[in-house]
């Protein structure tokens, strides 16, 4: 018996036309409550694709950090994984603001902040995988359990707190949670630079405090270039008050503010990370009305997608994935 919020899918169609709909959904909810729409507003809804017979390890998406970011993503694997694997998303929105928790973290010098949020992901990884089991996995027709569970966490920022995560996991009492094989989007991406050549980074403040992908980007001699104060500015009046809270017209008139700050740091490079699941997905909205001189511009760049690569590089197994005792790149603190 499917239990209340969780949608589970036999066909490929099917799942993504459910993860359109849904998608929808999430815009219609948002113009109801109004401007006071954010990642926590919306409910924890599981989608799961279930293939007849699939040749892969099972692949958990832990979405909701933003919600309409993490139906992309499944959209996405749906299409990308076609009958090989099972693909769950777990939309975790109830998880506290990342970025808010890291200004927190680096204003008092506390971990505690920290280590609750990493056991609020916990706790939504062991929702996850338990329904994971008692929906699919416990059911083959084989009797055979999967003994690994590949992992993608959607949000770049929480990313920051993976090791914290792990440690938790490992210290935990659930066992099969030790099934869960991470895929890190920053290693996914930082793969397809190539050393010496700069990349501009497009993240949120909380992203780029806590320095997961400076370091990473350090490690692989990639030089890192950080938007201005007043584009990064705008840029999170565009991610918060514009995408997670779906309006548009403040999408569209602080990520046009956004990209036009952005123009000479852009105009360095040929490469833009954009290290936020929100920011290709504004990046679409704005990108038909943006002025002549804009569009041409960053429509010549290459912007990695790190949630997209790293689902890219799981379907021709070009991407490690590590266990919960294993070291992660994206460590905690400097």
């Amino acid at each position: 018996m499917i239990l209340p919020g969780v949608h589970c899918y036999r066909s490929q169609q099917a799942a993504i036309a459910a993860i359109r709909d849904y998608k929808v959904s999430l815009l219609r909810n948002a113009i109801g409550r109004g401007t006071s729409s954010r990642d926590q507003s919306c409910a924890c809804d599981a989608f799961i694709y279930q293939p007849k017979s699939p040749t892969k390890p099972p692949l958990l998406l832990l979405g909701g950090m933003g919600p309409y970011a993490g139906a992309s993503i499944f959209e996405y694997a749906c299409n990308r994984f076609n009958d090989d694997r099972v693909v769950m998303l777990y939309q975790a929105c109830s998880t506290r603001d990342r970025t808010e928790v890291i200004r927190h973290v680096m204003d008092s010098g506390s971990q505690d902040a920290a280590v609750a949020l990493a056991d609020q992901v916990v706790a939504a990884l062991m929702r996850a995988v338990g329904l994971l089991y008692s929906e699919v996995l416990n059911q083959t027709p084989s009797g055979n359990v999967p003994n690994q569970i590949d992992c993608v966490m959607s949000c770049n920022t929480v990313h920051y707190f993976l090791p914290l995560i792990r440690q938790r996991i490992e210290q935990g009492e659930n066992s099969v949670l030790r099934r869960l094989q991470f895929a890190s989007i920053i290693e996914a991406a930082v793969s397809q630079l190539r050393p010496g050549l700069p990349v501009v980074l497009t993240a949120t403040t909380g992203t780029l405090l806590c320095g997961i992908y400076a370091r990473a980007l350090r490690r692989a001699k990639v030089p890192l270039i950080l938007p201005s104060t007043d584009a990064q500015d705008a840029l999170m009046r565009a991610i918060y008050q514009g995408m997670k809270a779906f309006n548009p017209a403040v999408a569209r008139a602080a990520g046009n503010e956004f990209f036009g700050r952005l123009l000479p740091e852009a105009r360095q490079v040929d490469t833009i990370v954009a290290a936020c699941s929100e920011v290709p997905l504004l990046f679409q909205a704005i990108a038909p009305q943006m002025r002549p001189e804009l569009a041409q511009l960053f429509h010549s760049k290459h912007m990695i997608d790190p949630v997209v690569s790293v689902i890219d590089q799981l379907h021709i197994g070009g991407v490690s994935t590590g266990g919960v005792g294993q070291a992660s790149a994206a460590r905690c603190g400097g």
